[in-house]
């Protein structure tokens, strides 16, 4: 068992086991956690009733997906890419074959991806499958011209890579990015477009963030934010699509009929997409919260009555108004300005003046006054009595 793995009579000896991996670490780390997410959410699903459970899932797909395409387009490499297929082309240093392989371009808002992949992946007793990456952010500065210690990141990389003696291919595609003259500045333009498209998606991801919390408060406020939201995200797709124009365009040769011609990639059309639909919902839900407050309240499970901007109160009830209102005291005292008598009010029945015979005036006992149909005639007279 002493001389288990190994080559007599040399120390243990294992044999490389290099594995190609065609995606980013940091992306697939992101990926892996929104899943998590996902099936998180998929075993609570059972525990919501009603109808409650649908506009749950709602509510939680439309805010997983939009911090997806958030976080995996600021990181991805998929913003202008290109593939061509079965290129016949030279190898490596020392190597009088050539090799028959694709290649790619994946280029992403921090650097380029290049991919060089034999078909078959097995030629020449060994396996062609290489995945190399480029960065010129952190720091996101062009630096001096050339490879020195004072060039950018770009260029001290792709420099690293020569002495290391990556497939010729991989280098004669990192060499047009490192050039930074006259009309050939595509390495300056994409890294200019890289560094305000992130920091627009950055902000992107805070306001997302605010619009969550807003939601969860107050549907108006976060039917705004989410507008803005995807006014962000457009403006960082307008941003990159102005900036990256060159020319000439971008176009990398191996031979006349295979020819590099980048294009938009699936990361920009899935920011632009998002962002369109991050205005349109927005737009939609400020709609409906305002025609028809109540049915919006429910999709996001909120009281009506909190929700609501003007509060409807009961008005009491007017009080009824007392003798004190009208200048006269409960006592029968007449509330009169300061310096003035106060008197009593007395109040006194009407007077009639009617009488019968030609004797003076009496008073009748009653209230109401005796028809003249009812009295006899010639005995009735009426005097009326004047004060001089």
């Amino acid at each position: 068992m002493g001389n288990a793995f190994r080559n007599q009579p040399a120390p243990a000896l294992y044999s490389a086991d290099k594995t190609p991996f065609a995606a980013d670490q940091l992306e697939v780390g992101l990926a892996v956690a929104c899943a998590m997410l996902f099936f998180s959410f998929v075993l609570i699903i059972p525990g919501i009733r009603g109808w409650e459970r649908l506009w749950a899932t709602v509510r939680f797909l439309v805010a997983l997906w939009v911090a997806i395409i958030l976080l995996e387009c600021n990181f991805g490499y998929a913003w202008y890419e290109d593939t061509i297929k079965d290129v016949h082309t030279q190898y490596k240093a020392f190597a009088k074959f050539e090799i028959t392989a694709d290649i790619g371009l994946h280029i992403g808002l921090r650097g380029i991806n290049v991919t060089l992949k034999g078909v078959p992946e097995y030629q020449y007793n060994e396996r062609i499958n290489y995945n190399e990456a480029f960065r010129w952010s952190n720091p996101w500065a062009q630096g001096r011209l050339g490879f020195g210690r004072f060039a950018g990141r770009f260029n001290q990389e792709f420099r690293a890579e020569q002495f290391a003696g990556v497939p010729y291919p991989i280098q004669w595609i990192a060499e047009y990015f490192t050039l930074d003259g006259e009309q050939i500045r595509w390495g300056r333009r994409f890294r200019v477009a890289g560094w305000y498209a992130h920091i627009l998606l950055w902000l992107s991801f805070a306001v997302y963030l605010i619009t969550m919390i807003l939601f969860w408060m107050v549907i108006r406020l976060g039917a705004i934010a989410m507008l803005w939201l995807g006014i962000l995200m457009v403006l960082a797709i307008f941003f990159y699509g102005i900036i990256i124009i060159n020319d000439p365009d971008l176009e990398i040769p191996f031979s006349a009929d295979d020819v590099l011609k980048p294009h938009f990639g699936w990361s920009f059309y899935l920011t632009l997409f998002t962002g369109l639909f991050c205005i349109g919902c927005g737009c939609l839900i400020w709609a409906m919260d305002f025609f028809v407050p109540r049915q919006i309240a429910i999709v996001f499970n909120h009281v009506v009555v909190e929700d609501d901007e003007f509060f409807q109160e009961e008005e009491p009830e007017p009080e009824q108004p007392t003798l004190e209102e009208y200048g006269v005291s409960t006592r029968g005292v007449r509330k009169t300005q300061r310096g003035l008598t106060r008197f009593r009010q007395t109040q006194r029945k009407p007077r009639n003046t009617l009488s019968r015979g030609g004797g003076g005036s009496q008073r009748l006992k009653n209230e109401a006054a005796i028809p003249l149909e009812d009295l006899p005639p010639g005995q009735v007279s009426i005097t009326v009595q004047t004060k001089t």
